[in-house]
This record gives C-alpha cells, sequence and structure tokens, in this order.
C-alpha cells in the first residue's frame, strides 16, 4: 500500500517548486541559467553558476529530463527511506542532475511543514528517512543543494524536533551523522561560499536549544587530527573552535575542557601550517587567562632548550605578558648586570690573588728572619706554603668546585678528590660519571646514557624517571620552582635562595642532608 508522503511526492515538481516560491517570498528570486552554456554533468545538464548571495536555488526547469532508476546498490542503502518518503524522492536526492537532488529537498522541506500530529513510531521513522536524505545531499558538491541542505537540516533540529518532541535519542543521531560531513566541507578549496557556510552553520547549530544540552558539537569539534591534515581543513577546524569558545566558555555541560581543548591545540601546534599553527596559539592563551597551570602541563617546561623552537618561544612570550613578568629586553639588561657585577666580583679576587702574593713576600721574610733568631713563627706549616706559592700554583692546588687547598692536591690528587670527597660532585648511578649536584638533573636528561628513561618536572624541573613520572606528578610533593631566583637540589628535593653569593655552595657543603659527602659542622 502506498504511503501517504509517496503519494504527496508523486505530484507535480514544478507546482512544489512554485509553493516553495512563494513561502521564501520575502528573499530575492535567482535568474534562471542560460541553459546553452557552461559546464555539463553525466545528465547533459548544466551545472549551476556560483549565486551573488544567499537565495533559494531554481529547480525548475521545462526541459528537465527524469531521473534515472536507483542502483542495486543505492536501493539497499535506502530502503528505509524509501519506504517513508517514496520512491521518487528518494531517486531525486541519489540523481547525478544536481536539479533533482535540489527539487527532492524542496519536497522534503514541505513534507516537513505539513506533517501533522501522529504516532511517535510515524515521527520517528520520517525523522531518520530525512535524516539519511540529508545526509546525502550535504555531500553534494554544487552550492545551492549544499545551502538548501543545511536550511532543511536547521528545520528538522530545531523547528521539527521541537513541533513533534522529537526524543534525545533521535537528536543524537541527527547530529552524529551530520557533523563528520559538515567539518570535512570545513576544508573545502574551490568553492570558499560553501566552505564558509559550513563554519558558521556548525557554530549555529552548537547554539541550538535542542542541541546545547547534548554537547556533541564541541565534543565532534575538538576531535584532535593528525600534521598531515589539509592546511585549510585545519585552520578551519581551529577557528570553528575558537569561536565556539567564546559562545560556550569551559564548564560542567558546554562540551569543552581544558583536557579535551588542549588535547586538540598540542596536536594542531605540530601542524606545518603557520595559519593552523597561529590559531592554535590564540586557543592556548585564550585558556590561560583562566587556566594557566593546567594550560602548562600540557606543554614542555619553559625552558631555553624549549624556546629554541619558534612555537614555544612565542607561547611562552605570551604567558609572560599575561602573567605580568619583564620583557625579554627587561630580562637582557638584568642578565648584563648580573656579568657585570660577576666581573666585578673577579676583579676583586684578582685583588685578594695580588694581595695574597704581596703576604707570601713578607711570611717568607719573616721566616728567613724567625729561622736566623730561632723563633718559630704561629702560622702553621700549610698556610706559610701556601702564602708562599706563587699564585698560579695555589690555583693548581685548589679544587675549582669547593675551592678546598691542600699541598697534596696534585692532578692525581686532585683526581682523588673529585672521585670521593668533594662536596659539589657525586657519582651518577646510572652511567657512573662525576657530575656537579647542581647540574645532575640536567645531565639524567641530555648527556646520561639512560637519558631516554627521564623526564623533566614541569613544578620542580627535576628529572623523572618515567616509570613514575605520573605518580610523581599526581603525589604533588614537589615545590614549584622559581627558576629566575631559585635552584633546586636532586639530593634533598629543596628549592634553594639563589640571589645571596655561594648559597648553592653552603647548602652542598654544610646544609644538606642527603649529601654523603657534606661537611658535618653546621655552617656559620
Amino acid at each position: 500500500m502506498k504511503s501517504f508522503y509517496a503519494v504527496y511526492i508523486s505530484s507535480d515538481t514544478s507546482s512544489i517548486a512554485d509553493n516553495y516560491e512563494q513561502k521564501e517570498s520575502e528573499k530575492t528570486t535567482t535568474q534562471p541559467f542560460n541553459v546553452s552554456g557552461g559546464v555539463y554533468n553525466d545528465d547533459d545538464v548544466p551545472l549551476p553558476p556560483m549565486p551573488s548571495q544567499e537565495e533559494p536555488p531554481e529547480f525548475s526547469d521545462p526541459n528537465l529530463k527524469k531521473p534515472k532508476k536507483l542502483s542495486p546498490e543505492h536501493l539497499n542503502d535506502a530502503q528505509k527511506a524509501v519506504n517513508v518518503l517514496g520512491l521518487d524522492l528518494v531517486t531525486r536526492a541519489y540523481s547525478k542532475n544536481w536539479a533533482h537532488r535540489g527539487n527532492a529537498l524542496v519536497q522534503l522541506r514541505d513534507i516537513l511543514e505539513s506533517h501533522p500530529e501522529s504516532p511517535k513510531s510515524d515521527t520517528r521513522a520520517l525523522w531518520r528517512a530525512a535524516i539519511k536524505v540529508v545526509e546525502r545531499t550535504l555531500k553534494d558538491n554544487v552550492y545551492q543543494v549544499f545551502n538548501l541542505s543545511v536550511k532543511v537540516l536547521k528545520q528538522l533540529i530545531s523547528d521539527f524536533a521541537i513541533k513533534h518532541r522529537v526524543t534525545k535519542g533521535d537528536m543524537i543521531f541527527g547530529v552524529e551523522k551530520s557533523m563528520p560531513i559538515l567539518i570535512s566541507k570545513t576544508g573545502e578549496t574551490i568553492n570558499h561560499q560553501m566552505q564558509k557556510l559550513a563554519k558558521e552553520f556548525i557554530v549555529d547549530l552548537a547554539m541550538l536549544p535542542t542541541v546545547k544540552p547534548l554537547a556533541l558539537v564541541p565534543q565532534h569539534c575538538v576531535k584532535p587530527f593528525s600534521s598531515t591534515v589539509a592546511a585549510k581543513l585545519g585552520t578551519s577546524r581551529c577557528e570553528i573552535v575558537e569561536n565556539l569558545l567564546i559562545a560556550l566558555p569551559i564548564r560542567d555541560g558546554s562540551g569543552f575542557t581544558v583536557d579535551n581543548v588542549m588535547k586538540f591545540s598540542r596536536e594542531a601546534l605540530q601542524h606545518s601550517s603557520g595559519d593552523v599553527r597561529n590559531v592554535a596559539e590564540n586557543i592556548i592563551t585564550a585558556l590561560y587567562k583562566d587556566y594557566s597551570k593546567q594550560v602548562r602541563k600540557y606543554l614542555p617546561p619553559d625552558t631555553e632548550t624549549a624556546r629554541k623552537k619558534l612555537k614555544y618561544r612565542k607561547l611562552f612570550q605570551m604567558f609572560d605578558e599575561i602573567d605580568g613578568k619583564p620583557s625579554p629586553e627587561a630580562e637582557k639588561q638584568k642578565k648584563q648586570e648580573k656579568e657585570k657585577k660577576k666581573d666585578e666580583q673577579i676583579k676583586s679576587l684578582q685583588k685578594e690573588l695580588n694581595l695574597l702574593q704581596e703576604q707570601s713576600l713578607q711570611v717568607a721574610e719573616m721566616t728567613r728572619t724567625a729561622s736566623r733568631s730561632r723563633i718559630p713563627t704561629r702560622l702553621s706549616y700549610s698556610a706559610q706554603r701556601r702564602t708562599s706559592m706563587p699564585k698560579l700554583e695555589v690555583l693548581e692546588k685548589t679544587c675549582v668546585f669547593c675551592g678546598e687547598f691542600r699541598e697534596g692536591f696534585t692532578d692525581a690528587g686532585l683526581d682523588v678528590h673529585y672521585w670521593k670527597r668533594c662536596p659539589l660532585l657525586m657519582r651518577c648511578t646510572h652511567c657512573k660519571q662525576i657530575v656537579e649536584i647542581a647540574e645532575f638533573s640536567k645531565h639524567l636528561l641530555e648527556e646520561c646514557e639512560s637519558s631516554e628513561n627521564f623526564m623533566e618536572c614541569s613544578q620542580c624541573s627535576e628529572a623523572i624517571r618515567l616509570d613514575v613520572y605520573n605518580q610523581h606528578i599526581a603525589r604533588g610533593r614537589c615545590s614549584e620552582l622559581d627558576r629566575d631566583s631559585q635552584r633546586h637540589c636532586p639530593l634533598c628535593h629543596c628549592n634553594i635562595d639563589d640571589t645571596e653569593d655561594d648559597a648553592w655552595k653552603k647548602h652542598a657543603i654544610y646544609k644538606c642532608t642527603k649529601n654523603s659527602r657534606r661537611n658535618k659542622k653546621q655552617y656559620i
């Protein structure tokens, strides 16, 4: 038995198109295209010219041939839609002729508008059949057909869904079927008008009262894409997320979280196109203003190594501006002042060495006088020996790390000192090299033969084994390090104020409870 919709659809196509034009009379109608020229499709029907405005297409044509029969494959694919909407409408929707596809959408729109109150099963069948047709026509490369497909989809999801109380499950079905196609259309490289319409409609779709509570559109939009995706599509997807975040800020039920937005943006940062990376940087920067600590967890630690890469340097500079940190020029001036202070300290040490040399001459003279008078001096032999030695020889017998001087510090003696006793050095348990305690974390990350097993903690800067990194972060016991004014001890895990002279040296020699080489006497 023929359905009501099938009988309805079998009516004259041109009269339906006329009704459509009357209902849209407030809009400007398009001029009929010249059928004698232009590009033709497989049915010898010219493709339409691009409209200058968004206006309903003219699908009626007295010379329009009847659509070809559905292939068995298409008939099997659309069987349920045929049962509800009739063979004629579905055949037009699957036709290779763009005018037939447009007429199918005009008929479907009128069916939806005139659909009476009916049992839920009938409404559900019509809904799913209509979604099937729209899913097909959304893929169309002709702008007029795509434009009308978007309008019919909006009619389905808003007016029809509200009027007939479409269930949540059916709404999810409709959105899930439509979103992948709409997203793919945002990467359209030939028809820019189609690309623009797809981008705008996705944002509008997310804000519809029937769709917004489902939070489906944001979840589709923040699915990460690979670095090989086309630049146009990658840029459009990032721009959609950027616009949606303005309309739908991160909160419970919006579909956006710091996690899914940052994973999406982090992947976009790896794209080869600068346009894609620029929009991704805008998203991350906007997010950083409200969620700074959470955002930094998804990015590499802010180190000189990371800032060598342009994409991270730009981000970290924007972060500094948001945090109110000094500009690079101010940092450069600060660095110059620090170097100037260091030069002054070197000059001061040079003066002290010169003074020691003068004193050594005086002590030598006193020693000669004392030996003549056989009166012993109060200076110990080591002190006499040190002050009487030339400056270069004193430096050669002094540890360059802890500053200790010993008479027995020959080359071999210093090697033994470095290997066993110097409180500022330690032996790496992984590669057995002797390294500075202050640089131990850097050694594990960059120099050690086991460096691939370690990762830097973004909070305390310590090198943490990969197999325990998540537990280290989850415990939250490490203290956040101010990299400009503090150093982190990898032995006792304390942060040391590095603004004082020799603060690190004092800590390692006298205070670090985990340093087995330290001096047990308290530093005064």
